[in-house]
């Protein structure tokens, strides 16, 4: 048990649960790590780029039938799975509805060009849906939109670009949902975004310095969970956890290099992906 609270953090035990492979596929990158009271969803995306869900009651894992693109990050809203979808040439920003079994795309480009390559995105209850636009291909290669931006859209269907970062990678909202936060591991730096009522964004400002940071999750308190660790340097492997207000409190092994995570079944299972299999530990958070 990882007990959490706003001072200080009990060392971390094995995890609950570990899936590293599906019908002796073994993983060899989870992605997009998002869910709910009942089950917790990510993407695997080497081969066949898959979405799978794990089903919090028993821990059963299943391979899930979704129209999508070579998934990457992904966020769920109700019934509503928004996915960012990276195959090239156009990569795409769009959304499964699960009741329904229906996809729709919402963003394929901007101002008539290409997307880049989306990596994560959120969406507020509001409808405002922020994503980043980076490209971590190993081909060099001209970037359509000529820099790395995060953008959103409101609830109009307006797509916009907010802010150019180095390398922009996770995002995450605050539990009230005037914060944005959002990685950007380029400059080792986590950043805030502010957000009007409306849910579009106001300013921005550094936040958290000297960590390179993938995905990210917040619990009720408004601690920051970030899968923060260096490629290449195994004993970096960890989830770091913040205060809201920039503390460190907390850190959590983890045996693989962390790539995104979520807090899910009541902020009581804290799930990481990493670069070879997805590993579910129980957390308890208090104040």
């Amino acid at each position: 048990m990882i007990r959490i609270t706003n001072e200080v953090k009990q060392p971390s035990l094995q995890p609950i649960a570990l899936f590293d492979s599906y019908e002796g596929k073994a993983f060899s990158f989870t992605e997009g790590a998002t869910g709910n009271n009942k089950y917790f969803y990510f993407s695997e995306r080497s081969g066949d780029w898959r979405v799978f869900r794990v089903d919090l009651s028993d821990m059963t894992l299943e391979m899930l039938n979704i129209d999508c693109d070579q998934p990457n990050g992904m966020f769920l809203r109700g019934h509503r799975l928004f996915i960012c979808n990276e195959k090239q040439p156009q990569p795409y920003v769009s959304v499964w509805n699960l009741k329904e079994q229906v996809a729709s795309k919402l963003i394929q480009e901007f101002n008539n060009l290409p997307l880049n390559s989306p990596n994560d995105l959120v969406c507020t209850d509001k409808d405002t849906l922020f994503f980043t636009d980076p490209c971590y291909s190993d081909k060099k290669r001209d970037l359509p939109q000529k820099g790395e931006y995060l953008y959103f859209q409101n609830r109009r269907g307006e797509t916009k670009r907010f802010e150019e970062f180095v390398k922009p990678n996770g995002v995450i909202l605050s539990p009230d949902e005037s914060v944005l936060y959002v990685a950007d591991p380029g400059r080792e730096k986590v950043v805030r975004v502010y957000l009007d009522e409306s849910g579009e964004p106001t300013s921005i400002n550094d936040f958290i310095e000297g960590e390179v940071v993938d995905g990210m999750a917040t619990d009720p308190l408004g601690n920051l969970y970030l899968a923060a660790s260096r490629w290449g340097d195994p004993k970096d492997d960890h989830i770091a956890v913040y205060s809201k207000d920039g503390k460190k409190i907390g850190r959590i092994e983890v045996d693989a290099h962390p790539t995104n995570v979520a807090l899910v079944a009541n902020h009581s299972l804290l799930a990481v992906t990493t670069n070879r299999s997805v590993q579910i530990f129980q957390i308890e958070i208090g104040a």
